[in-house]
C-alpha cells in the first residue's frame, strides 16, 4: 500500500505483525527509492491504540487484505479514536465494497 500511496502522504506509517512481510516492505521501499518518510513497526493493528501516545492522530488509515484476520471490531473502535475527524479509513480488498454483506462494512461513525 505505501508504493501504491507513494508521493500522497508527507509521512506514513506501516504496520504488520509479521516481522518477514516487514523485511521484504523495507527492502521493496528502498528498491523504489519512495518520496515520503516510512516508519514500519513490528505490531499487530489489534494493539495500536497502545501506541497513540507516541505515533498520534491520523489523517487516513489504510487496512489492504488482512483484515479479515483482525478482530475488526477491535481495530475500527481503536482507529475511530486515531483518526482526525476531517479523516477516514480505507479497507481495501480484492472484493467490491459495494456488494459486500459483512456487517463491519456498512459501520457509521458516531
Amino acid at each position: 500500500m505505501a508504493i501504491a500511496m507513494n508521493g500522497k502522504f508527507g509521512e506514513m506509517i506501516c504496520l504488520d505483525s509479521d516481522p518477514e512481510m516487514l523485511k521484504e516492505a523495507k527492502r521493496e521501499t528502498k528498491r523504489m527509492n519512495l518520496k515520503q518518510k516510512i516508519t514500519l513497526i513490528n505490531y499487530r493493528a489489534e494493539d495500536l491504540i497502545k501506541r497513540r501516545n507516541e505515533l498520534g492522530i491520523f489523517k487516513v488509515a489504510t487496512i489492504c487484505r488482512a483484515f479479515h484476520w483482525m478482530n475488526q471490531k477491535k481495530v475500527l473502535t481503536a482507529l475511530d479514536s486515531l483518526i482526525r475527524q476531517d479523516g477516514g479509513i480505507a479497507i481495501v480488498g480484492d472484493e467490491n465494497i459495494w456488494t459486500g454483506k459483512e456487517e463491519w462494512m456498512w459501520i457509521k461513525r458516531s
